[in-house]
């Protein structure tokens, strides 16, 4: 009996979809406080974060296939829409807001993007195949407060 559990926890931790994702946070800046969100992501990336010039800070992670898996944080709610929520509909993300998921079926590759409170993260170009599951695990794993 002991050896069975042991087995199966072995099991269960080997198939940790967190395992294959890096450490990171998204520094942001919210009523003049620098605040943070934990992240997981895929390995093999190359980063960028930037501000524009209304305020709204991103961070990108690119990786050599095209995907890639981005983290907004918006100063005003208002100032970035980046999907036609008249015809996309919008399903319950794990943790709160809603988020949109579609395959772009002129280049077979998945883009979704998650809508919480003043931020907005999701991915674009993923290869159905080698990174949705991984780059869906690294989107569920974002607790906004």
């Amino acid at each position: 009996m002991k050896s069975s559990l042991l087995i199966l926890l072995l099991f269960l931790i080997s198939c940790n979809p967190y395992k294959a994702l890096r450490r990171d946070r998204f520094a942001y800046t919210e009523g003049g406080i620098i605040k943070s969100l934990d992240l997981r992501v895929p390995k093999g990336y190359d980063k960028k974060v930037e501000t524009d010039a209304w305020g709204n800070q991103v961070q990108t992670y690119t990786y050599g296939n095209g995907a890639s898996l981005y983290f907004l944080h918006l100063a005003n709610d208002s100032s970035y829409r980046s999907i036609d929520t008249a015809f996309h509909i919008g399903q319950p993300q794990l943790y709160g807001g809603l988020f949109y998921k579609e395959l772009d079926s002129s280049h077979r590759r998945f883009w979704r993007e998650v809508f919480v409170k003043n931020f907005r993260f999701g991915y674009k170009k993923v290869v159905p195949e080698t990174q949705e599951a991984l780059l869906d695990s690294a989107l569920n794993f974002v607790r906004v407060r």
